[in-house]
Formats: structure tokens, C-alpha cells, sequence
């Protein structure tokens, strides 16, 4: 092997090197992942062989079905990968149709063309083409392919690809233009980020597609093709990206294709702020959800106004019980008329449109209504994508109340994270979003929600990494996640998808614990929490447990805390106890915490007298009023902390960011434990050019994949 890889005959890094011996080896875009039922969005998918001496094969996803018959619109996939990587099994295109379907309801077959350079362009069109004549004769019940034929809806169908897969699906649309599709109609084509070339030379496309003039070849540069007016479709969307280095390309398709005398519809979207194909690497994120509606729109079950009829009609049903049949009224959902304050109605909708929200908002002000009316940025968040509505209903309860109260009435307000108002309610300003448990599709992690106090409401989600088979005992971390102890959970986005991260990486057992958080909750209620689930997961350790994850899976010899930011206050105050409870039996290895937040009556540093967040002092008055000491409290401040030299663990991992406001207090902090006479080791790691808790925001920068390393080697390390 080593004789051979020093025989590179052509090196195309990033995506693939060619051999002297012909062989090729892709640099990325490789793995691959089994089609399956996704039990939580029940969305299914299988692979299905095209044409076996081609080896051209696709992936199908079908949405939950939910009657007997019933058809969803198809839309025909092509993955990107410049031609030459990545394929529709790969986990980011599994992860993404998966959840579009979901969203959606449509059916996507995702197209497996040739890859360059062993098949060079343009075999990859004609794969394609092929495949869509193949995917489209089962129109007339006559294909083989089961899926197609009960479940597709052959007068709703639909194109998309990005970046290369763009550039295919609008040269396969082109075909369907000239040659018809035996009576099909495309109706839309999705091109995002697509990756066109503007009469340039290119000597990686030179590489990809050697038997032609890549500067002047239609397939590759739309605006010398001279079949473009007879795309093949009536509505074109484009999406481009602020970052992206495409993006001129995108916009300048979007012109050609306007001005060619093409008599379809073309719409173009840009995301701001965001690079190529960031759909598929941030996949939970509003930008994608706003490219996702964009892109509905294609697609419209029933067109205007049959929506609004329906819903007027069920407004007028809902309504119809607000006297219950002995009053008169004619409804009969008994919950309703058990139930419903119908003296306090209210109506919601959600849209990703900020910009037509605040167009709506100017309209009404200036009408004449003369009722109340409030913006707030807030409304659009108030369904997360991936929250499935009940994850956000505490959002909402919050929201409700307000449209009651007087506007205005703010008894403490604390941005950015919440207001107080003095009715009494509370609206977080950030971190509501949520997801809900389970399998993670692109990592096999697993994850749950329990209930560790049905009288405190205290909650965790647990996670455990793909088994082995037969299964091992692993390490077991428990988890706090941060937030300034008054948003975020442990089923936030952010948090939800770094535990996942983690436990893939380093091979353990998760416990993510939802603590109580203020202001409803003030402290040291967050804290009394934390030990309390520390104290439920020992309980669940051994035999006589009865969380089968802990109880299998977990090995009390190998325990583990961690946290960042306020989490990372209260994991160093838990740990702490765990030395002083002779009952907790389990061995605390060590303690990592990322960016913790410790606080004091005197600064440390100079960044901390320029704060351009919440002053600290402000929250801990309001969160925590019953502290004498203020925030020389040894909940707050860890240089008062009794006890502190008498932590248990091995090792303490400190992480800090060059940037954070936080950094001269974190490393003051591990000087403290030293200085208080901690006899384990102490370690800092630093990430240079950082901010706080990046790590969440940016996972796959290579600071954030360094410090998940540094983590994943300290819980798998032998101690002694």
C-alpha cells in the first residue's frame, strides 16, 4: 500500500487522487449509510437497482403513509459532490431527504449516477436522463418499481439537485424540453448553489470532462446552450448563498434564463450569510427551514383559496362549541366543550418570512384598526422545524398571557436571554428551540427522555452510542448544559446535537440533565437539581436499576461530568459534593468544563469591565436573591467554595476561548484550585481566535473538533 500511494500519477485533493495504477482514491464523500425507517419522522427508504450493467441505482424515501390509497408528489433528486464524490447514500443526503420528506409529505427518488473520473462526464447526464425516462414509464402502470406505482403522483413532479446535482438536473431538464417525457410534466426544478461554469478554464473540469472545451460547452455554461427556452418545466427556483463562492454563478443563470425568451416562471433566493450547500451540514438551522419553504411553494397540495376555506370552515367548527348542545351549539368534540375558555381565543399562524411579517405589521398600524398590535421576532421561532409543535408549547404559554396583558409592562428586563413582566410571566429570548429524542441517523447515536422526579418535574435525555455486539460497559458522563442558568435545556438544538457528536466520538454513555432554571426557578434550585440526578443515575447503576441504559450499559468505574458556561459552574459544584457523600459509590474519574461561568464581587481581568452581554451582577440580583455575600458566593465564586481542595477526580480539564469576556476568570479559576490545594491535575486548553461556547455554533471548525478530541481522549484514557 505504501509503494502505491507514493505513485500518484494526478493529485485532485480535496476529492480524489488517481494512481499510476489507475486506481482511484476519493479524499471525501465516502461514507455511506443503509436506507431504514426513521422512527422519528417515520419516513422509510430503500435502495433500488436502475440498470444493473450500468450499476446506475437510486434511493427512495416514502413519507408515513397514513390511508389507503394515498399519492405524494415525486420529486427526482441529484445529489452534488462535483461529479465525482458523494452519493445518495451518504448520511448528509439521508439526514436531508429524510427530513425534507418528513416536512414535505412528498416521495424523493434520489438518484446513484457514475462517478468522475473512471466515468467520465458526461456519463453522468446520460445516467441521469436515463433514469428519469426509467423512474417516469411508471406512470402508465407498466415499471416493476412497487414504491413508484402505489405511491407516486405522476401529475406532481418535481426536480432538484445541488451544486453539481443542480447543474444535472437543469441539463436533464433541457432534455425533457426537447424530447418530452412520453407525456410527463416536470412542474418545478429546485437548482441550490448550482455549479455552473462561465466560460472559463477550469483544469479540475478539464480532468472531469477531457473530451470537450469546458469554456464554450452548453452542458457546462447555460448561456451558450441554445436549447435553454426550451426548458423542460414551468417554474424554475434558484438558491444561492451570501458566502458562497458560486453565488455570481447562480445569479447569472437566474438572468440568462430570464432574458432567453424561456416562458416559465423563475424565481432566485439567497441565503444570507451562509456557504455552499450549508443545507446539508446544518441541517436543523432557519436558514434551511426558510429554503425549504421557499421551495414548497413549487409544490401547493391545492392551490389559494381552497387553504383559506378550509380553515375558515374550521374556525367556524371550533367556534360552534362555545355554548355545548344544551346551550345550542351544535358541536360535539367533547374536549372542546369541556375544556375550551372560549372567552380567551386566539389565532396563530407560523411563516419563515420574517420580511412579509414585517410588511403585515406596517400594513395593519396604518389601516385604521384600532385594536392592539405587537411585533416581535420571537413569533417566527415559535415553531422550531425539528420540535414537532410539543417541544414548543412552553414558548407558547408564555406568548398567550402577553396578547392579554398590557403591552409594555416589563418589571426586569435581562436581554438578551429574557424579559420579566409583571403579570408575572416570563419570554426567553433565546434558546427555546428544541428536537426531540432518538436514533441520529448520521452517528447511530440513541437518546431518550426520562423522568428522574414526577414532583420537581427534574428531567435528563439520555444517550448511548451505536452497541457493539455483545454490548460492553462504557464510560458514563453526566452532562450540564449552560445557558446562564435561565435558558436553553437539555433538549436544545445545539445541546441535543453536540451530545450526539460526542458520544459518536468518544464512546459513551450520556446523561444531559434538565435542571429547573430561573427565574420560575430561582437558585440554588439548578443546583440542588444537579445533585439530585447525580444521586438518581448512582441509583441506576447495578442491578437493581431499573433505566436499562444505565443500569446495561453504564460502568460505574469510569464516571465522568462535564459542562459548559453555567453548566460548567454547577458540574464543579456537583463534583465537589460527590467527595463529600460517602453514599454515591460510583468513581469521578475527572471533570472537563468549557468556558465555565464563575463570577466574583471583585473583576478579573480587563474584559470583564467591558461586558457587551448581560452584566452578571444585574442576573445573579435577579436569580439569586437570597445571597448574602453577592456573587463572593461560593455557589458563584469557587475561591469560597468549602471543600474545594476535596475534590475526588483525577483531572480537570479547563477549556477557554481566546475571545471570551470569561477567559482571564476561567484561568484564574484553575490557579484557585492549585492554590486551594486540589491535588489532581489540572489542564487548559485554549482555542485561539474563539468566543464562548463556539463549540456549539460552529461544530465542525477545526477549534471545535480539537476540543471534542481533547474530551473524547479524557474519558477514554487509563487512569490510575
Amino acid at each position: 500500500m505504501d509503494s502505491i500511494k507514493s505513485e500518484v500519477a494526478m493529485d485532485c485533493a480535496p476529492y480524489f487522487k488517481i494512481y499510476k495504477d489507475g486506481q482511484v482514491e476519493r479524499l471525501k464523500g465516502t461514507e455511506t449509510v443503509p436506507p431504514c425507517d426513521d422512527p422519528e419522522t417515520g419516513v422509510h427508504s430503500k435502495d433500488i437497482t436502475i440498470f444493473p450493467q450500468t450499476g446506475v441505482s437510486a434511493r427512495i424515501f416514502i413519507p408515513k403513509v397514513t390511508q389507503n390509497p394515498q399519492k405524494f408528489p415525486l420529486l427526482i433528486h441529484f445529489h452534488g459532490g462535483a461529479f465525482c464524490t458523494y452519493s445518495a447514500s451518504h448520511p448528509l443526503s439521508q439526514i436531508y431527504c429524510t427530513k425534507f420528506v418528513a416536512k414535505a409529505n412528498i416521495m424523493i427518488i434520489s438518484i446513484n449516477y457514475r462517478l468522475a473520473p473512471e466515468n467520465p462526464l458526461p456519463i453522468c447526464y446520460e445516467d441521469s436522463w436515463e433514469a428519469l425516462k426509467w423512474v417516469t414509464s411508471h406512470a402508465s402502470g407498466s415499471g416493476e418499481e412497487e414504491w413508484l406505482l402505489e405511491y407516486a403522483d405522476f401529475g406532481r413532479v418535481f426536480m432538484a439537485g445541488e451544486s453539481a446535482g443542480a447543474n444535472i438536473a437543469h441539463n436533464v431538464a433541457i432534455q425533457v424540453g426537447v424530447h418530452g417525457l412520453g407525456g410527463v410534466e416536470i412542474l418545478g426544478l429546485v437548482l441550490v448553489h448550482p455549479y455552473f461554469n462561465k466560460g472559463e478554464d477550469d483544469k479540475f473540469l478539464r480532468i472531469l470532462f477531457p473530451s470537450t472545451d469546458i469554456r464554450v460547452d452548453p452542458i457546462m455554461n447555460p448561456r451558450v446552450n441554445p436549447d435553454l427556452g426550451r426548458l423542460g418545466c414551468k417554474r424554475v427556483l434558484v438558491c444561492v448563498a451570501e458566502k458562497d463562492r458560486f453565488k455570481d454563478r447562480g445569479c447569472e443563470y437566474y438572468e440568462v434564463l430570464k432574458k432567453c425568451g424561456w416562458g416559465g416562471e423563475v424565481e432566485i433566493v439567497e441565503s444570507e450569510g451562509e456557504d455552499h450547500a450549508f443545507h446539508l451540514f446544518n441541517h436543523g438551522s432557519e436558514k434551511v427551514e426558510e429554503l425549504h419553504s421557499h421551495g414548497l411553494r413549487l409544490a401547493p397540495e391545492s392551490p389559494l383559496p381552497i387553504a383559506c376555506e378550509d380553515s375558515w370552515k374550521a374556525l367556524k367548527w371550533v367556534t360552534s362549541h362555545a355554548h355545548g348542545r344544551s346551550h345550542g351549539g351544535w358541536g360535539d368534540e367533547k374536549w372542546l366543550i369541556d375544556h375550551a375558555d372560549f372567552k380567551k381565543v386566539h389565532v396563530a399562524g407560523k411563516d419563515r418570512g420574517k420580511d412579509r411579517g414585517c410588511c403585515y405589521y406596517e400594513a395593519l398600524r396604518k389601516s385604521g384598526w384600532n385594536g392592539e398590535i405587537s411585533y416581535e421576532t420571537i413569533i417566527h421561532r415559535l415553531f422550531h422545524p425539528l420540535s414537532k409543535a410539543k417541544p414548543s408549547l412552553p414558548l407558547l404559554s408564555h406568548l398567550l398571557p402577553r396578547m392579554e396583558a398590557t403591552t409594555g409592562e416589563i418589571a426586569q428586563d435581562l436581554s438578551p436571554f429574557l424579559k420579566i413582566y409583571k403579570d408575572g410571566h416570563v419570554e426567553r429570548l433565546l434558546g427555546a428551540a428544541t428536537v426531540p429524542p432518538g436514533l441520529d441517523p448520521q452517528t447511530g447515536v440513541n437518546s431518550k427522555d426520562i423522568t428522574i422526579s414526577l414532583q420537581t418535574s427534574l428531567s435528563a435525555r439520555l444517550y448511548i452510542p451505536k452497541l457493539t455486539n455483545p454490548p460492553q460497559k462504557l464510560p458514563l458522563l453526566i452532562y450540564f448544559h449552560g445557558g446562564g442558568f435561565v435558558i436553553e435545556s437539555s433538549s436544545s438544538v445545539a445541546y441535543h446535537n453536540f451530545l450526539n457528536n460526542l458520544v459518536n466520538e468518544a464512546n459513551v454513555v450520556a446523561v444531559s440533565v434538565d435542571y429547573r432554571r430561573a427565574p420560575e426557578h430561582l437558585l440554588p434550585i439548578a443546583y440542588d437539581d444537579a445533585w439530585e440526578a447525580t444521586k438518581w443515575v448512582y441509583s441506576q447503576i447495578g442491578e437493581n436499576g431499573h433505566e436499562s441504559w444505565i443500569r446495561d450499559f453504564a460502568d460505574p468505574g469510569r464516571v465522568f461530568f462535564g459542562g459548559d458556561s453555567a453548566g460548567a459552574n454547577i458540574a464543579n459544584f456537583v463534583a465537589v459534593q460527590v467527595g463529600l457523600d460517602d453514599s454515591i459509590g460510583f468513581k469521578l474519574l475527572s471533570i472537563f468544563l468549557i468556558h465555565p461561568f464563575f463570577w466574583s464581587n471583585e473583576a478579573i481581568g480587563s474584559g470583564e469591565k467591558d461586558l457587551e452581554v448581560l452584566d452578571p451582577d444585574k442576573l445573579f440580583q435577579v436569580i439569586f436573591p437570597t445571597i448574602e455575600n453577592g456573587c463572593d458566593d461560593p455557589h458563584i465564586n469557587p475561591k469560597n467554595l468549602p471543600h474545594l481542595d476535596e475534590l475526588v477526580c483525577k483531572k480537570v480539564l479547563v477549556c477557554v476561548a481566546e475571545k471570551d469576556r470569561l477567559r482571564d476568570r476561567d484561568l484564574w479559576y484553575a490557579r484557585v484550585l492549585k492554590e486551594r490545594g486540589y491535588s489532581g491535575d489540572v489542564e487548559i486548553m485554549e482555542a485561539q481566535g474563539e468566543d464562548h461556547v463556539f463549540h456549539l455554533f460552529k461544530p465542525n471548525c477545526d477549534n471545535a473538533v480539537a476540543m471534542m478530541k481533547k474530551i473524547s481522549d479524557l474519558m477514554n484514557q487509563e487512569y490510575h
